[in-house]
């Protein structure tokens, strides 16, 4: 079924895509930090994470549409869920909303050696602020902010928020 232009789900499936097609940020995603025995995640040396066979396993474990932890526990990766947030009216104007969108990374420790927490981070926001998102009015969307926020043990997590404006119709 074609997903209707201008809804939410438009929109962060537009994000997502964007994100799950990015060769950095999923090496950032998947590689280890450089080290002794690992590459730099970024090395030419490495292969390319869209050329591997279980590209997509990969992507189903690194990017996420709903927020889910409890698989961490037993785990030692780099996560990011891609989530709604708050709906809110635009004051004087009966026909807009703002919208958000959270985006969480959730970094194991084993992974921080090179900040990598900041490091995906950083990739995000090159990707999706500013940058031509459809479906929303203006086509672009705002850092509205960001959170540190407790989770699971031996995992690091921050929120991200995002806002467009979008018709409440």
């Amino acid at each position: 079924m074609a997903i209707k232009q201008g809804s939410m789900r438009q929109v962060v499936n537009n994000i997502y895509q964007i994100l799950i097609n990015d060769e950095e940020l999923l090496r950032l995603l998947y590689y280890f930090p450089k080290s002794s025995i690992y590459l730099d995640p970024l090395d030419e040396e490495l292969e390319n994470i869209k050329d591997k066979e279980d590209y997509w396993d990969i992507v189903a474990d690194r990017a996420i549409l709903a927020e889910k932890s409890t698989d961490l526990i037993n785990k030692a990766i780099c996560r990011i869920y891609i989530t709604q947030g708050r709906r809110r009216p635009v004051f004087g104007n009966y026909l807009l909303a703002t919208q958000e969108v959270m985006i969480s990374v959730y970094t194991h420790e084993e992974y921080e050696l090179d900040m990598r927490s900041a490091w995906i981070s950083d990739r995000i926001n090159e990707l999706i602020v500013s940058e031509y998102i459809e479906g929303t009015m203006s086509n672009k969307l705002e850092y509205a902010g960001g959170n540190p926020r407790v989770t699971v043990k031996g995992y690091k997590k921050f929120d991200h928020t995002y806002e467009y404006t979008t018709s409440k119709k």
